[in-house]
């Protein structure tokens, strides 16, 4: 049988390293004396491999991809429409996330709830930085709201962060 070691904390009044005395488990007389430098007590713990395994059953291991697969991913923020030399550009900022693969570019006029795709872009690096997109309406003297969402490896889509509407 294989026996580990395993710390627990301990703490007492001399805030030092306490191990049990092996007559009676109490602290030994070394934490009573000065020029210990530990700061974090501990206590070692015999286990057996067995009971390690036992624990190790009993924590969870977080989610499972099914479950990872079912979660809607984050939006972008910072959405931002302006019209800049006859084109509008929208800039907005990454999620942060790593399973996104790809932003979706959407423009609607803002009085009516249809939209369209217009781009869509892939992600940059750490998905971290600004992103922009530049279109081009093909009606003018029209206020137009974009918006931008976000699609993970699982085909998921987030929901739809707009800017606030623009004359263009």
């Amino acid at each position: 049988m294989f026996i580990f070691l395993v710390p627990i904390p301990w703490y007492n009044k001399y805030d030092a390293v306490c191990f049990p005395c092996p007559t009676d488990g109490r602290p030994c007389p070394p934490c009573s004396q000065k020029g210990w430098e530990f700061k974090r007590p501990i206590l070692l713990q015999l286990l057996s491999l067995s009971k390690l395994q036992q624990i190790a059953k009993t924590e969870e291991s977080g989610i499972t991809q099914e479950e990872n697969a079912a979660i809607i991913p984050l939006h972008p923020s910072g959405v931002i429409a302006k019209v800049e030399a006859n084109s509008v550009v929208v800039r907005w900022l990454g999620t942060g996330s790593d399973i996104i693969q790809h932003y979706k570019i959407w423009r609607r006029i803002s009085d009516e709830a249809n939209k369209e795709v217009v781009g869509q872009i892939k992600i940059i690096e750490d998905n971290r930085g600004w992103y922009e997109f530049k279109d081009t309406p093909k009606i003018k003297n029209k206020s137009y709201v974009y918006g931008v969402s976000a699609f993970d490896v699982y085909g998921n889509e987030s929901i739809i962060t707009e800017s606030d509407p623009i004359q263009y």
